[in-house]
């Protein structure tokens, strides 16, 4: 998994980079029990979104039944962080009139979209706003 946090532009196309955060997990993927997948469900659900599970239905023994969680023990993980300007040494003779830097990207979360479904007087709930 990767997350780009930046491009990097240097005085050379050589040296332009991008900043990150990578991971790499090594492992064996294994199915979670029947009986903990549900549990499973709403770790991630919450991770994703806090108070989002109390919120919305529960899944279906149908909808349980048609997703697999899996789990990967974390006994070998790799993680490599680039966070830094343009790779350049001062006196390497290159144009110094030529802009370079760091342009920073992110993630934001925009203006909620419903669903065309969703009745027009249903509040945006409170695990959205708070996300927001």
């Amino acid at each position: 998994m990767t997350h780009l946090d930046g491009l990097v532009f240097a005085r050379s196309a050589f040296d332009h980079s991008m900043n990150y955060r990578s991971a790499v997990l090594f492992g064996v993927a294994t199915p979670v029990a029947p009986g903990e997948k549900e549990h499973a469900l709403k770790v991630v659900t919450e991770h994703l979104i806090p108070g989002r599970w109390d919120e919305v239905r529960s899944p279906t023994p149908k909808e349980l039944a048609a997703t697999t969680v899996l789990e990967v023990p974390l006994t070998e993980v790799s993680v490599k962080v680039r966070a830094a300007g343009p790779g350049e040494d001062a006196g390497d003779g290159e144009d110094h009139s030529v802009w370079a830097g760091v342009v920073p990207l992110r993630t934001v979360a925009d203006d909620p979209i419903p669903s065309p479904i969703t009745g027009s007087s249903t509040a945006l709930p409170r695990s959205v706003r708070a996300f927001l």
